[in-house]
């Protein structure tokens, strides 16, 4: 299978998936009201954050080891198992200690089986990010699609039977992402079984390598989850429910359109990893023009018809999502290039340069969120998060042609030869052709 078709299937799913997220927020925000939707929104904040952080990049580290195949599955089955459960106890533990100050700051508007039920699916949610480690160091696009599509579709059935036909409000929207987690994770573990023996045993070498390898890149990984969500966090201190149900509104309208550069990095990630280097050059300035283009169209369309779609789907009274949905689309286009040359630069062995790009990336959004939260309330976190996605791609950018050599043109500014691509591409997909060799 070639790129491009492994990134029209990504793409495919990750399609699927944001309409699946849609209909979860759509439903919702129609039954819990803008405060209800700010409370869910909170209720998961600390518990996703940590399955984005909490595997201390080791899941990246496999990924690259078995893409140099330096080990076998089996081994990345285990320690997937094995550190999900430790780490997922561990940071259970922390949160229960910690819970009290909680209360009282961050989950003042959270009932406390609403802000501990999240918690308690660390484990799983860990193994889940594990999960698509695995398959993806094996270059099994599908299975990590699949596992991906699995948790969106239990969402929308869990979410619709708790909330919009028992009305259990609040309380039902955190217990059907509960149940749909399980759900998942036990599907994703028979997957896994399938390809790879199961037992319960830490892989020793693979851990030490895994672990050498996230510690170069997790400080960049932290960083940049927060450049991304360091505004949810910040906004639940300062603003009341509604306007963190606006600004999750916002987010996740404007970053819907990241799932084209992140379908295109997840498929570039094992292709850099298995490629040599000169070959791994070539490859990275195609995909990030024309990451680049794709994002440019669809900030465009979203511009136009934003104000429209949430008077449709979410109602009037979601109106004030609007205004930072705007504010947040220029730094749609900068994440873009964020998001490629992050997983070139992984791919190639140098997770380094990410942590270096992700920190002045933190150091902005910090920044920019003091300055501009006090006075300017939503809008000033979306404007302070597009610029820090502004430096951050500029920071990357420099490390990326120090790196390769290649040109700014070549990288960013889409060529005819790439529109020749697209057309080719179409009507391979339209007439049903097998594509060739994978280019």
């Amino acid at each position: 299978m070639s790129f491009a078709e492994k990134t029209w299937m990504t793409l495919q799913s990750r399609g699927g998936m944001l309409l699946m997220m849609a209909a979860v927020s759509l439903v919702t925000a129609r039954t819990l009201g803008p405060a209800g939707k700010g409370m869910f929104a909170l209720a998961f904040l600390i518990p996703y954050a940590l399955s984005q952080v909490g595997t201390w990049s080791i899941d990246s580290g496999h990924v690259f080891l078995v893409g140099r195949k330096r080990f076998p599955p089996a081994s990345v089955f285990a320690n997937a198992v094995f550190l999900s459960l430790v780490l997922g106890i561990l940071y259970v533990a922390v949160f229960a200690v910690l819970f009290p100050a909680l209360k009282n700051s961050l989950f003042s508007s959270l009932s406390a089986p609403a802000a501990f039920i999240p918690m308690l699916l660390m484990p799983i949610l860990l193994f889940l990010r594990f999960g698509q480690g695995y398959f993806l160091g094996n270059d099994d696009i599908r299975g990590y699609n699949i596992t991906l599509l699995l948790m969106r579709a239990l969402d929308v059935v869990f979410v619709i039977l708790l909330t919009a036909v028992f009305r259990f409000g609040v309380m039902g929207a955190v217990a059907a992402l509960a149940l749909s987690a399980v759900a998942a994770a036990a599907g994703t573990f028979r997957m896994m079984s399938k390809s790879a023996r199961f037992r319960f045993q830490l892989d020793r070498p693979l851990f030490k390598e895994s672990v050498r390898y996230g510690l170069r890149q997790h400080p960049g990984a932290v960083a940049q989850y927060f450049n991304l969500r360091l505004d949810m966090f910040y906004l639940a201190t300062v603003v009341d429910p509604a306007s963190l149900g606006f600004y999750s509104i916002a987010t996740y309208a404007a970053e819907t359109i990241s799932f084209i550069p992140e379908s295109m990095a997840v498929v570039l990630f094992p292709r850099i990893s298995s490629a040599e280097k000169e070959e791994a050059r070539r490859i990275a300035p195609v995909v990030c023009r024309n990451a680049v283009v794709l994002v440019i169209a669809c900030c465009g369309a979203l511009a136009v018809l934003g104000r429209t779609l949430i008077q449709v789907f979410f109602g009037s009274r979601f109106l004030p999502a609007y205004l930072p949905i705007l504010l947040l689309l220029p730094g749609m286009v900068f994440l873009a290039v964020v998001k490629i040359l992050a997983r070139f630069m992984s791919g190639i062995g140098k997770p380094e340069f990410n942590s270096y790009s992700a920190l002045a990336g933190f150091v902005a959004t910090v920044t920019g969120l003091a300055l501009l939260v006090p006075k300017y309330g939503i809008a000033g976190a979306a404007a302070a998060s597009s610029a820090a996605y502004f430096v951050l791609a500029a920071t990357i950018s420099i490390f990326y042609f120090r790196e390769t050599g290649n040109r700014f043109l070549e990288t960013f500014v889409v060529r005819p030869a790439d529109f020749r691509m697209y057309g080719a591409f179409a009507r391979r997909i339209l007439g049903g052709k097998k594509s060739g060799p994978a280019s």
